[in-house]
Parts: C-alpha cells; structure tokens; sequence
C-alpha cells in the first residue's frame, strides 16, 4: 500500500474470520480515499482502513452486496464517506466505517437498453455540488445514460436522467470536486466529464447539470 510518502507491504484479513483476503484476478477495480481503500471481489466489496495496520496486517470489512460488484468509487458525501457500487440494474451505496447499505436506487427502465450482450449497470460515479448548495450523485450506465441522484450525507433520492449525449456505455467519469481533491484546490465552479467506450466524452456544468461541450 502506498499513501502519502509512505510505501508499505500489509496483509489482508477478514475482519469475521481472520482469512486471507485476495483481490479479484477479473475484476481489479480500486478507490481510495484518505486513508481508506475499497475493491470488488464477485459479490462482496472490502474495506481497507489504513489507520488499522498492525504489525503488516489489517483486517478488513466486507461489504456484502449479493450481486456481482461491476464498479465501485469511494466518494464524498458531505463529510462522510460512502461506497457507491454498480450492480446489475442499479446502485447501492455503502457507509464503508459501518459496514452498513444506507441505500439502493434501481435504474429506471426509461434509461435505454444497452446492447443485447450487456447488462444494465450502473458505472463511473461522482459526487458534485449544485447551484442551490445541495449535491448530487452523477452517475453513468452500460446503455450510456447519465442519472442524478440527490445526495445528502446518508439519504440518497433518484432525480432524472440527463439528456442523451452518449450512445455507448459510459467507461468513467470525473469531475474537479473529486474527493480527493483539496478543497482549497478546487475551482469555484465544478465541471464533470464523462467518456464513453465510443470516445466520446461529453463535459457539463454541475449547477445547472448544463452540457457545455461534447469531444
């Protein structure tokens, strides 16, 4: 593990039993923030708290999603902390201190489909603010779909889907309010950006959730 000016080699447990924990050889997404590192492996989600390294070691919680994880990101919602994970046909969000789902938000059908050899899934998530000083949830999809979800610390409310700027599955999304992004670094108005498998990436005002430009 590596985090700041620190490199250090630790072992992973589970926090329930004290087996070994080893990463997912298909699926090698990870996200961190601060001190905390997520990752998949088939339906469960761990939890990495580099603060409880003893003696190389760390236990670590699983998140039980019972779902194939497809993608996952550690974000900001007001000052905690939450997992957003992509599952078939919708999203849960996770409170990775708890180990405890603080919601689930199903896709709505009117998202498109995506091609016939795909599922619909959530991927590519990011937390940004809004004009009125609330927050959102920006989330992409397989069927190439932008939706807003509210966020509000722990109470997560589907909104609408954005209009259509992609035709192929989003592959990630960012925006400059990134939670690992100091704040003081962060410009006053925030920007996402979306790309998808196609190349196309489109970019917008999280304000007014406008599209300025398509690439």
């Amino acid at each position: 593990a590596m985090w700041g000016n620190k490199v250090q080699k630790i072992r992973l447990t589970k926090s329930s039993d004290g087996g070994p924990i080893f990463p997912s050889a298909i699926n090698n997404a990870l996200s961190s923030y601060d001190e905390l590192l997520v990752f998949p492996r088939s339906e469960e989600t761990f939890v990495v708290n580099l603060a409880d390294v003893k003696d190389e070691t760390v236990a670590c919680k699983a998140l039980a999603c019972k779902s194939n994880v497809l993608s996952l990101k550690l974000c900001l919602s007001g000052s905690s902390p939450v997992v957003v994970v992509g599952v078939a046909g919708g999203i849960q969000i996770w409170d990775p201190l708890e180990g405890l789902k603080v919601s689930e938000i199903t896709l709505p059908p009117e998202s498109g489909a995506p091609p016939p050899d795909r599922l619909l899934y959530a991927i590519g998530f990011s937390i940004v603010p809004r004009a009125d000083g609330a927050y959102s949830l920006i989330a992409g999809s397989s069927s190439g779909t932008l939706h807003i979800i509210e966020a509000d610390n722990f109470r997560f409310v589907y909104q609408e889907a954005l209009p259509a700027m992609h035709s192929s599955s989003i592959a990630d999304l960012s925006s400059t309010h990134e939670a690992s992004l100091a704040e003081a670094l962060r410009p006053p108005v925030c920007l996402v950006a979306a790309a998808d498998e196609a190349g196309v990436v489109s970019v917008w005002d999280t304000a007014q959730m406008a599209p300025l430009a398509e690439l």
